[in-house]
């Protein structure tokens, strides 16, 4: 038996108190006996109901930027990009997602000499290791609870960075959790190197030993937490009142569709308004659309689409409809809104997003927008972001169509609309693939993880 131990729980953003406040990790670890745990959020109202002497809840301490490991860490994260280079990082220095926070001329600077010498790669890598690299703060809060284990959320971030630091050289077990399915290939560079380390998949198991050397032991398997909802079919929303709430008809075929921010998705309105038009002008009155705004759009950027007024077409804004006092990515109905409109809907539409997945796990045909309306060059166009490394086991399954024209989207829209089993025996083994289980369990395997590393 475990006795008397204390969990750090780091939850830096958003997306991390989603995944994890809102999947059952939190309440399966509450419920053991003899654990301490001290969560440290970027939202401390969203724990609230947890408050109690076996539970303390903490602001996420901001790490102090202008240091030696800061500058350390920055150099050593575009020298990573070019010793480890996959299509994916080479495809974003030329092409990159959100382009103001892109300086060219600073990252080729911070490169170099030799940018993919691996050499002074390990020798930066050797001096940050020996470098303190936390503050007294974060020392203290050690020294005060004592903790067993520092959980970590987003290993590829600098969030953390003091957090682990400071429990690597206290010589506390630490365990960290890959966020998602693109961050080994897009984002990669791990600043602190952990003790374990928690998988979707077994593709992400292998880039953690093929571009971080992690040795096989070191990882876990454990299935996709935020998706053990949709195993859990019968809380679905019924039908009558899902539509209800959405102002729509139970009786009309259904597209979802999941929009990006504008730097990825730039001419969402215009795609979403020319679909909407078309079926207006060919008098199509049986489709009705819901237009999910991703937590990065904004809907400001649709106001053409609400001048026209149209009557099938309506704006899904996650947590905002919702009776909870928290809004946004961190409210409880966020996950389980996505899973009722995936549910309720017949076909899904994307731009290279991870709802394809989602999509994938309730069994949902997905059509994957690879046009552009106007013509863009290769790398400001979404034609680049199919060539992802995280995305090629979803073209090569054939489980998703990537329309590449307007047209073409139109017609996979109808094809789909008129048979959803298209292509269901590809969705099955993507799943069994990208999901590893839908069996309602990633979230106490998870857990059981954890305790793993506790003994």
């Amino acid at each position: 038996m475990i006795k008397n131990k204390t969990i750090f729980f780091l939850l830096p953003n958003g997306i991390t108190v989603r995944n994890f406040l809102n999947t059952g990790i939190i309440d399966a670890l509450i419920l053991k006996e003899n654990i301490r745990l001290v969560i440290f959020t970027s939202s401390p109202s969203a724990f609230d109901k947890y408050r109690n002497k076996h539970i303390i809840i903490k602001s996420f301490i901001k790490r102090n930027k202008m240091n030696l490991s800061n500058l350390l860490n920055v150099i050593l994260r575009r020298r990573f990009y070019k010793v480890n280079q996959t299509v994916s990082n080479k495809i974003l220095s030329k092409g990159p997602l959100f382009p103001k926070n892109h300086y060219k001329i600073t990252e080729y600077l911070l490169s170099q000499p030799f940018p993919k010498s691996k050499g002074i790669y390990n020798f930066l890598r050797f001096v940050d290791e020996k470098s303190r690299g936390y503050s007294s703060k974060v020392l203290k809060l050690f020294k005060k609870y004592e903790p067993s284990l520092v959980i970590s959320t987003h290993p590829i971030s600098m969030d953390e960075y003091e957090f682990l630091r400071c429990s690597k050289k206290l010589d506390i077990k630490s365990i960290g959790i890959i966020k998602s399915w693109d961050n080994l290939t897009t984002k990669g560079y791990i600043p602190v190197e952990l003790d374990h380390y928690l998988a979707w998949n077994e593709i992400i198991k292998n880039e953690l030993i093929n571009i971080h050397g992690v040795n096989k032991s070191q990882i876990s398997i454990t299935g996709i937490p935020q998706f053990d909802s949709y195993f859990e079919r019968e809380n679905i929303v019924k039908r009558e009142k899902f539509f209800k709430r959405m102002n729509l008809d139970p009786n009309k075929k259904t597209i979802f569709f999941a929009t990006s921010p504008s730097s990825i998705g730039p001419e969402d309105p215009d795609i979403i308004f020319e679909k909407m038009k078309f079926f207006k002008d060919n008098e199509i009155e049986n489709i009705q659309v819901i237009a999910r705004l991703h937590p990065l759009d904004n809907i400001e950027r649709y106001k053409k689409l609400k001048e026209f007024n149209f009557l099938n077409l309506t704006f899904q804004i996650p947590g905002k409809n919702s009776n909870r006092k928290i809004s946004g990515i961190t409210n409880p109905d966020f996950i389980t809104e996505l899973r009722d409109t995936l549910f309720h809907s017949d076909v899904t539409i994307n731009t290279c997003s991870t709802t394809s997945l989602d999509a994938i796990a309730m069994d949902k045909p997905v059509v994957n927008i690879a046009f552009d309306l106007k013509p863009r060059e290769y790398y400001k166009s979404c034609k680049r972001y199919y060539d992802f490394v995280h995305f090629q086991p979803i073209l090569n399954s054939g489980a998703t169509k990537l329309a590449s024209s307007f047209d073409e989207y139109v017609n996979l829209i109808f094809r789909y609309l008129e048979n959803s089993d298209l292509e269901i025996k590809q969705r099955r083994d993507l799943r069994k693939i990208m999901c590893y289980k839908i069996d309602g369990q990633s979230s106490l395997r998870i857990v059981d993880s954890f305790f793993q590393q506790l003994k």
